[in-house]
């Protein structure tokens, strides 16, 4: 990922951009260590394409549970993984942030208002509630009043998506959304 954004980052804003992305990792991975349940220590992180992840390695250093990596190679898979009780959570990543709402029980006003989902925890009762930690974690970064300021996204993932929330959230005006896709930007970011 870090890779990626180097290549993608203008030369000047590269080491801007790299420090920002794991400033961001470390606080949504700190955020989703708060809200994980402690009762049963089995974890996953689902997505499309997972076998490059460091997901793995990275949840070695915070804690000590179990930490697996499930390829849903469709949405069927997904909704198999999730009905899965032995797994007290899940990390959710490209291309299931927005499919795996309809499975969860519930989801946080984050999600909701993003509609994007990449943290699913399964409560005492069974069910499932989805959140979406990046926002939080956007915010958390940021950490300043931006009233005002002029911001630019890149993109119109669920990554993106989460930055637009936190921006608005923090004042800021006017966003500028940098895509290929006018059309996706103006159905998933407004």
């Amino acid at each position: 990922k870090l890779d990626m954004i180097s290549l993608q980052a203008d030369e000047a804003m590269r080491p801007y951009a790299v420090r920002l992305y794991k400033n961001l990792a470390e606080i949504s991975k700190s955020y989703q260590y708060a809200i994980r349940d402690e009762v049963d220590e089995n974890y996953a992180l689902i997505g499309g394409s997972v076998k490059h992840s460091l997901s793995s390695k990275l949840h070695a250093l915070i804690g000590d549970y179990n930490y697996d990596l499930l390829e849903a190679k469709n949405e069927e898979e997904l909704a198999e993984y999730l009905k899965d009780a032995s797994y007290s959570g899940f990390n959710i990543t490209h291309p299931y942030k927005e499919t795996v709402i309809k499975y969860l029980d519930d989801i946080s006003d984050e999600a909701k208002s993003i509609n994007a989902v990449n943290t699913v925890k399964r409560m005492s009762d069974g069910r499932l509630v989805g959140y979406n930690t990046d926002v939080y974690g956007f915010r958390f970064l940021v950490n300043r009043d931006i009233t005002g300021w002029k911001a630019m996204v890149f993109g119109t993932g669920g990554g993106a998506r989460a930055a637009v929330h936190g921006l608005k959230s923090l004042g800021a005006d006017p966003i500028y959304v940098v895509t290929r896709d006018v059309n996706a930007a103006i159905d998933k970011l407004g």
